[in-house]
């Protein structure tokens, strides 16, 4: 899931993508992205993140010339912009439910999540 939405057309809870992307995420009001997603314990996540933001001409960072009025960026490429690239990295998460202890005696139905990659 991403921002507790599952995958349009996903039919079993076993994502089935096409190349390396996983999805597209453009962020709209400065909202975070939040993943969901689990797979075999045995499995080795290596997992990249690749974030571009438009702003190369404007950005303190960098000192690059305007361009001329007669030149054009290339269609369909990213033209003026900071690509960064990470390594997700797997972390432990610790959940703390001293504050919400769980029932003795729970009645609740368990949901298989459907955004499980194995």
């Amino acid at each position: 899931k991403a921002n507790g939405v599952s995958t349009l057309g996903q039919k079993n809870s076993l994502y089935e993508r096409k190349g390396k992307k996983i999805l597209s995420y453009y962020v709209v009001g400065n909202a975070p992205l939040e993943m969901q997603f689990s797979c075999n314990a045995s499995t080795i996540i290596d997992m990249e993140l690749l974030e571009s933001s438009f702003d190369l001409m404007s950005n303190p960072l960098f000192e690059i010339t305007k361009r001329e009025n007669w030149m054009m960026p290339t269609p369909f490429v990213l033209n003026d912009a900071v690509v960064i690239r990470q390594k997700i990295k797997p972390s432990t998460v610790i959940v703390d439910n001293r504050l919400n202890p769980t029932p003795v005696n729970p009645i609740s139905k368990i949901v298989k999540d459907s955004s499980t990659i194995q």
